[in-house]
């Protein structure tokens, strides 16, 4: 029997993998998860609607503006969620196939929900940041989940570092994005992943098995 709607909020809210392996295979998970979206968008806008109170306007735009917030925050995550689908294959995750990448980090935004407490003075702006952190936990978990991504998280970090893992590194920002763009071979690799979704340095040993950096992307980055 799958959990109720409340059930997987909460197990969201509490970062609970379980919960979100369990709302990947679930039936009602798009429709959980979606609606995760939709309430905590409309909840993030009735956080901010003292400036429509101020401005007096009717209920009907008042109730227009709750379904815009949520409709954007839908648009929002897919946008990212598609972002992530994309790069998983990239850096030798899991790739899911999109849907259940929707239920699972759709979910992740469920401490939006308590968007509306932004509307309190003097901590609401802290509250503001401190749900969007939240989210980000439970969109890292969600991804280790789906994807299979809790290493990457890792080497993304290594990747903006100059180190060689024996000793503290310096920040390097996109020093090494700059020159992995300017490779053709991971332009090269990029397509052929489009097409075929290998982990990425069987690509480029396909490409071209001459080429000496054949395990150089993403390790290059590190």
């Amino acid at each position: 029997m799958d959990p109720s709607f409340g059930e997987f909020v909460g197990g969201a809210l509490r970062l609970d993998r379980a919960t979100f392996d369990l709302v990947e295979h679930s039936p009602i998970g798009l429709r959980v998860a979606l609606t995760v979206l939709l309430l905590a968008g409309a909840s993030e806008t009735l956080g901010q609607a003292v400036v429509l109170v101020l401005n007096r306007v009717s209920k009907r735009r008042f109730a227009l503006a709750l379904v815009l917030g949520g409709l954007e925050l839908v648009f929002e995550a897919l946008v990212w969620i598609a972002v992530l689908w994309l790069l998983a294959g990239l850096f030798g995750g899991e790739r899911a196939s999109f849907l259940p990448a929707v239920r699972v980090l759709g979910l992740a935004y469920a401490p939006l929900l308590f968007g509306v407490l932004v509307f309190l003075p003097y901590i609401g702006p802290v509250l503001a940041r401190l749900l969007r952190v939240w989210v980000l936990l439970a969109v890292v978990t969600g991804t280790s989940v789906v994807f299979g991504l809790v290493p990457v998280v890792w080497t993304f970090w290594l990747s903006v570092q100059d180190t060689d893992l024996t000793s503290p590194g310096s920040f390097v920002g996109t020093a090494k994005y700059q020159q992995m763009v300017h490779d053709p071979v991971f332009w090269q690799a990029a397509r052929a992943w489009l097409r075929d979704p290998l982990p990425i340095d069987r690509i480029i040993e396909k490409l071209n098995p001459e080429h000496t950096d054949v395990h150089s992307f993403p390790s290059q980055l590190i």
